[in-house]
């Protein structure tokens, strides 16, 4: 008994882990959305409109709103190819930001692309 109680003990505090950070920067492939550009000129604002089909929740949780598709303000011209997959951190627009469309087709709500990056 005096022997499985110690081994117990053994492997309990073998198993405890550790709270100390590693002090590692995090990727950006965790906390950047994934992104695809679809459009590379809305025929309606004339800028690149992104889908982001593969993080939809958490589009959805950002803009408060149920769509898919978004127009880009501030993507680099050269990530603006059709069917581009690339990591994009954005923001809704600031009122300032706004930009006026024409209504020929769907429209999409606008966000602010900070930083992009290819995947």
């Amino acid at each position: 008994m005096k022997y499985a109680l110690s081994a117990f003990l053994l492997i309990l505090l073998s198993c405890k882990k550790t709270e100390q950070p590693c002090g590692c920067v995090t990727p950006y492939q965790i906390y950047y959305l994934r992104a695809e550009v679809v459009q590379t000129k809305d025929i309606n604002c004339g800028r690149p409109v992104l889908s982001f089909l593969e993080n939809s929740v958490r589009i959805r949780t950002l803009t408060g709103q149920q769509d898919f598709a978004y127009i880009g303000e501030g993507l680099p011209a050269a990530m603006n190819q059709q069917s581009k997959k690339l990591y994009v951190d954005v923001r809704l627009l600031k009122p300032e930001e706004t930009f006026a469309c024409i209504t020929y087709g769907i429209s999409h709500p606008g966000i602010k692309i900070l930083d992009a990056k290819e995947r």
